[in-house]
């Protein structure tokens, strides 16, 4: 195991394209850079010319085809910031790593997405929705893995499901969140992308920052 200094400051976040080839961290405390690195055959780092960019960005998500990225500013989930009602939609120049937003980015969303989780499927998106007066109903999007353009479920927002943060299972059939002390269960139509309530509340889960879903087979 090795370590390589990421040049943003305090790291924040971490992710990786969906082919595995390029590594970005985000700067902490809502900052302006991303580093971003090559990723080598035994997991070595070689930073990429120019890293790191000056993008504003708290999270970063790669989705399976390796040609997107899409994050959130996180701005309106803290104090002193504006809210940032949207989605951005990079696309990964494949020689180097380097992002470039899609036509359309970043794309309109009806509340202050705090975080968003892409669906193993790669063509549904959700994001979780955060301000500091409260939290507000899920939304969920349509992918195109062509263009990168995101595109509003008819079923979105979902106004009975609220939480700052969820992940999915590899399969990408359900969705986990954490909205306080309690775990809670959705399923998720992975053709239409309703997603719906299943199960009660699991209480006692801590409140952790992260955390990650596995299945067991």
């Amino acid at each position: 195991m090795g370590s390589f200094p990421v040049g943003v400051g305090f790291a924040e976040q971490a992710t990786t394209d969906g082919l595995g080839k390029y590594l970005y961290v985000t700067a902490g405390n809502l900052g302006t850079q991303v580093a971003v690195f090559t990723i080598g055959p035994t997991g070595s780092l070689t930073p990429a010319v120019g890293s790191p960019f000056s993008i504003t960005i708290a999270q970063l998500e790669g989705e399976p085809t390796g040609k997107f990225l899409l994050g959130v500013t996180g701005n309106g989930a803290n104090n002193g910031f504006t809210s940032d009602d949207h989605v951005y939609v990079f696309s990964i120049n494949q020689s180097t790593g380097v992002l470039t937003p899609v036509t359309g980015s970043p794309f309109a969303t009806t509340f202050t997405p705090a975080r968003l989780a892409v669906n193993p499927n790669g063509t549904l998106v959700y994001t979780f929705n955060q301000t500091v007066t409260g939290t507000s109903p899920m939304e969920g999007f349509q992918f195109n893995t062509t263009t990168g353009a995101l595109i509003p479920l008819a079923s979105s927002p979902f106004t009975s499901i609220t939480a700052p943060a969820g992940v999915f299972d590899p399969s990408g059939a359900y969705l986990f969140m954490h909205p306080t002390t309690t775990l809670t269960a959705a399923s998720v139509n992975t053709t239409t992308g309703a997603v719906t309530s299943i199960g009660q509340p699991i209480p006692n889960a801590g409140n952790p920052v992260a955390w990650a879903a596995t299945d067991p087979h």
